[in-house]
């Protein structure tokens, strides 16, 4: 988890054990970084620095999302 991540609304936010998450990124409620797998492997996604995760956005498996990104609402990626 990096430095001034903020949750707006946190409702139904789930972030996967190994998702990592950089700075200054904006999470939006009911987003969930999660994964598919029960192997002991990264299987969660990578969210790089000043991301926007929009509503409801749905990222299953490991996944990177560059800096400056942003992830639309309701958006899904398994």
């Amino acid at each position: 988890m990096g430095r001034r991540i903020f949750i707006d609304h946190g409702m139904g936010v789930v972030i996967g054990e190994t998702a990592e998450v950089g700075n200054d990124v904006l999470i939006y409620k009911g987003v969930l970084l999660g994964g598919t797998s029960l192997e002991k492997k990264k299987r969660h996604p990578t969210i790089g620095n000043n991301v926007v995760l929009g509503s409801n956005a749905i990222l299953l498996v490991a996944i990177k999302i560059g800096d400056n990104a942003i992830v639309g609402a309701v958006s899904g990626y398994s």
